[in-house]
C-alpha cells in the first residue's frame, strides 16, 4: 500500500473582474486568484475516496462570496478573508494558501479628459499578495512583479564594502548638491532593531561639508512597526516624519566633521524624544 506523507490540491487560476460603480464613474478590479490546500487527503489518491475534498465549483463559489463582501478591500485583506473562510468552514484543511495578482487598468483619455467608463491595461506590472494560514499562524507577503523602471539621473550609487569607491561617490554627490539638488541620506546605514539611534556613517556629512549645503534632520517613527528588520511582512502602522531646523555647514571643513555629526545626532534625538 503506498504511503503519502503530504497532499495538496486546489485551483490555480480563478479570474475575477468586478466593476465598482459610483454614478458615471466606474472602477474595475481585475484579479487572478490561486488557492491551494494541504491536509489529510491521502485517501483521495490511494483509494479514490473524495470525502473531504472541495469540488472546483465549491472553491470558486466560496472565493466569489468572500470577494462580494470585500469589494473595496486591498488584495492582502481579501487573501486573509479567503483563508479565514476556508479554514472556518472546512476543518479538513490543515493549511490554506491564497495567491492574488491584480491587473491595473488606466482610464482612456479623450479630448484631454479621462473617461469614466473606458479603460486600457496600465503597464505590465502587477500587484501581488500571498497569504498562508493554518488557523493559528498567518504569513503574508506582498509586492510587485514585472515592474519596469528606468533611472536617468539623480541617484549616486554606493558600494558597501568598497572603501575605494566611497570618495568618488561623495565627490559626485557634492557636485550635485552644488547644482541645487537635494539628497535623502539614512546616516545609520541600516535599520535599528530597538528603535535607538545607531552610530552615524560619515560620508553624508563629508558630502554636505564639501558642498557647503545645510542638513535638515528628519526623525522617522512608526516604520519599525510597519516592517521589522529581517522580516518580509508589512503590517498596518502610522509612520510620522518630524523635521528639525536646518543645520548650516557654511565655513566648515572636514576637520569639523565629528562636530557636525554630533549636532545632527543631538537634533534627531530631540525630535525622537
Amino acid at each position: 500500500m503506498p504511503q503519502i506523507q503530504s497532499t495538496s490540491y486546489g485551483e490555480s487560476r480563478l479570474r475575477m473582474l468586478r466593476v465598482m460603480r459610483r454614478g458615471d464613474r466606474h472602477d474595475p478590479k481585475d484579479l487572478t486568484i490561486a488557492v491551494r490546500f494541504e491536509g489529510n487527503f491521502g485517501a483521495a489518491f490511494t483509494e479514490g475516496n473524495s470525502a473531504g475534498l472541495l469540488p472546483g465549483e465549491t472553491i470558486k463559489n466560496l472565493v466569489h462570496r468572500v470577494a462580494r463582501g470585500q469589494e473595496h478591500a486591498a488584495i492582502e485583506e481579501l487573501g486573509l478573508a479567503i483563508c479565514a473562510r476556508l479554514l472556518e468552514q472546512h476543518p479538513s484543511i490543515g493549511l490554506a494558501r491564497v495567491e492574488i495578482t491584480e491587473q491595473p487598468w488606466a482610464r482612456l483619455d479623450a479630448g484631454g479628459k479621462a473617461q469614466g467608463q473606458a479603460f486600457t491595461p496600465a503597464g505590465v506590472e502587477r500587484r501581488t499578495a500571498m497569504v498562508s494560514s493554518n488557523g493559528t499562524r498567518i504569513a503574508l507577503s506582498a509586492g510587485l512583479e514585472n515592474l519596469v523602471l528606468m533611472r536617468t539621473g539623480g541617484f549616486v550609487p554606493v558600494e558597501r564594502g568598497n572603501p575605494g569607491q566611497s570618495r568618488p561617490a561623495v565627490d559626485q554627490a557634492a557636485a550635485a548638491l552644488r547644482q541645487g539638488n537635494a539628497f535623502i541620506i539614512f546616516p545609520e546605514g541600516t535599520r535599528s532593531r530597538t528603535g535607538e539611534l545607531l552610530p552615524f556613517k560619515k560620508g553624508g556629512f563629508l558630502m554636505a561639508i564639501d558642498a557647503q549645503a545645510p542638513i535638515v534632520p528628519v526623525a522617522v517613527t512608526g516604520a519599525r512597526e510597519a516592517m521589522r528588520k529581517g522580516s518580509p511582512l508589512i503590517w498596518p502602522a502610522t509612520v510620522t516624519l518630524t523635521l528639525g531646523a536646518a543645520i548650516p555647514t557654511a565655513g566648515l571643513t572636514a576637520d569639523n566633521r565629528d562636530e557636525l555629526i554630533a549636532r545632527v545626532r543631538q537634533s534627531m534625538q530631540s525630535l525622537l524624544a
